[in-house]
């Protein structure tokens, strides 16, 4: 595995947002969990043309922004265990909650996993705080992090409210 990024992550989703709104649907919504959730919040508030975001365990903006290294050797092991792979080397050089109030005028959902052993609550709630209008908030007391089969529901019943439903035949 290469070295990854909150913006080489936000760089790719922006590409896939990209070519969905140039395919012409409705609406598109984005769902991201744990590096994923800090690329769709980074994207939309980087313009992204999306109408929806919803947040899975988003990590927290580094202590500081200019080219910060995080090395996660010795949380590679821990981190396998709960599900989640780490980069040699991540690159944090703009955080989440550093853009969520641009996200709006878009809905932005921010779930927290009350079992998360790699995002704290806290982080959770600076970046429903630093968001605007529209926006939810979920804590899921019983979900590791970034556990899609509990957020799934959730997250689903509210990007149906957010973007109507849509049959998926």
């Amino acid at each position: 595995m290469g070295d990854i990024g909150y913006t080489a992550a936000a760089a790719a989703l922006r590409r896939v947002c990209d070519h969905a709104a140039s395919l012409g649907y409705d609406a598109v919504g984005v769902v991201g969990y744990s590096m994923g959730a800090a690329a769709a919040v980074i994207a939309a508030g980087q313009g992204a043309p999306v109408d929806a975001v919803a947040s899975v365990s988003c990590p927290g903006d580094p202590p500081f922004m200019a080219d910060w290294r995080h090395r996660p050797s010795g949380w590679r092991w821990v981190a396998r265990i709960l599900g989640t792979r780490l980069a040699p080397v991540l690159h944090l050089e703009q955080g989440p909650a550093s853009l969520a109030q641009k996200v709006a005028p878009r809905p932005l959902l921010v779930v927290h996993c009350g079992l998360d052993t790699l995002v704290r609550e806290a982080d959770s709630q600076a970046l429903y705080r630093a968001a605007l209008q529209p926006k939810d908030y979920v804590c899921l007391p019983r979900s590791a992090h970034a556990w899609p089969p509990a957020a799934s529901a959730e997250v689903l019943r509210w990007m149906d409210r957010h973007l109507g439903s849509a049959p998926f035949d």
